[in-house]
């Protein structure tokens, strides 16, 4: 496949749309549960078991200590996450969900789920296969970008 014939301005534009409309259902779920989408990614961290304490969610988005402490606030207000001190490492706080909160906000995602199966099943594993990777390049291209973007400017001179 040459270059051009794969890239023109209508499969750029259709990759915003994609962010875009990811970003609105998200914030549609975050709604849904009386907090804002940036509290709902960092929810959504914690229930994958992608951080465990507060400086590995801080890490995880980029977020100042501060900024997390905040969150992780809402989130315990909200009854969605507890606190518990480490046991090893007393300084350390872990981020747990709360039991049963998890499958109420699953439940938002059980007509996605189902409508992306029914897609998945359009397509045989070769195309899958090319599919996937496709998404699994644009995942990593989104965290390097985004890294260079929460990189402190450089002053001018």
């Amino acid at each position: 496949m040459n270059e051009k014939s794969a890239v023109n301005e209508t499969n750029i534009d259709m990759g915003k749309e994609l962010s875009k409309w990811t970003i609105m259902f998200h914030n549609a779920i975050a709604s849904k549960l009386g907090i804002t989408v940036t509290e709902f990614e960092c929810l959504e961290s914690v229930y994958r078991n992608e951080v465990t304490t507060a400086g590995d969610l801080a890490r995880k988005t980029g977020l100042t200590t501060g900024a997390i402490t905040n969150v992780i606030d809402r989130l315990e207000k909200s009854g969605l996450v507890k606190r518990e001190r480490d046991p090893k490492d007393r300084r350390k706080v872990i981020i747990e969900p709360i039991t049963g909160r998890e499958a109420e906000v699953n439940k938002y995602f059980d007509s996605m789920t189902q409508s992306m199966l029914e897609l998945y099943l359009k397509y045989d594993e070769k195309e899958f296969e090319i599919i996937y990777g496709f998404i699994a390049s644009v995942i990593n291209i989104l965290k390097e970008e985004t890294k260079k973007l929460q990189e402190p400017a450089t002053p001018v001179k």
